[in-house]
């Protein structure tokens, strides 16, 4: 597999085969992929986009009595992030600020055939400690509105690598729609002199500490620095 990659899937089916359509990208080494499927009754579209760290879906369904519309859209991304640090930190954790956000709408009467009417993640894994940061949105009934998942990981020496994996899926929608076509972003925080550079060398840079992330990454600097004068 890639050491980056981005999918997008949309398919659309409508009773027994009267009309039938898919857009699959693949997997691609690629900044970014869409894909598009139409029926006259159902539509699908999916959107992924490393160069800005986001993803989205759009499912749309009219069933009748007489034949069943089911569209589904998938996206997702993949990459890995090697971040830089002063000399100040070289050797030492830092805190990285996370923050993965979905936004979007679903019609009232909104169903589905697969339990859920949406499932967003985003998955963050440090490669030295294996820490994670899991932010998993799964919406069984119509909702419009945000879900946000913020949280702090810690990067860890020698490598200062971090695993960035995000999918999202609108897997069966029968009736009405469900709109987050432009919902999924992921924002990340690191500490001043922080820099990265990634596989796909496009993926979306990390916004300079913010306060609160500030605070937290001098707070965990100051805990390791404890423990190391303890041990001498």
């Amino acid at each position: 597999m890639a050491a980056s990659f981005v999918v997008a899937k949309a398919g659309v089916s409508v009773g027994s085969g009267t009309c039938t359509d898919t857009d699959d990208s693949g997997v691609l080494s690629a900044p970014s992929a869409n894909a598009v499927a139409t029926c006259p009754s159902g539509s699908a579209e999916a959107r992924v986009d490393l160069a800005t760290a986001s993803l989205g879906v759009l499912a749309s369904a009219d069933s009748t009595p007489q034949a069943t519309t089911i569209s589904t859209a998938e996206s997702e991304l993949f990459d890995r992030l090697h971040f830089h640090v002063p000399a100040e930190l070289d050797g030492l954790p830092f805190s990285l600020g996370i923050l993965f956000a979905v936004d979007g709408v679903m019609g009232a009467g909104a169903t589905q055939t697969t339990g859920a009417l949406l499932n967003a993640r985003c998955t963050i894994t440090d490669i030295g400690s294996f820490d994670v940061f899991d932010g998993l949105a799964i919406e069984t009934t119509p909702f419009t509105g945000t879900r946000t998942f913020p949280g702090v990981l810690s990067v860890t020496p020698p490598d200062y690598t971090i695993n960035v994996s995000m999918h999202m899926l609108a897997p069966g929608v029968t009736e009405d729609v469900v709109d987050f076509l432009t919902s999924g972003t992921l924002h990340l925080t690191v500490p001043p002199g922080v820099t990265y550079d990634s596989d796909s060398g496009v993926f979306f840079a990390p916004e300079p500490g913010a306060p609160a992330i500030a605070a937290a990454a001098a707070g965990a600097l100051a805990a390791v620095r404890r423990r190391m004068s303890k041990n001498t």
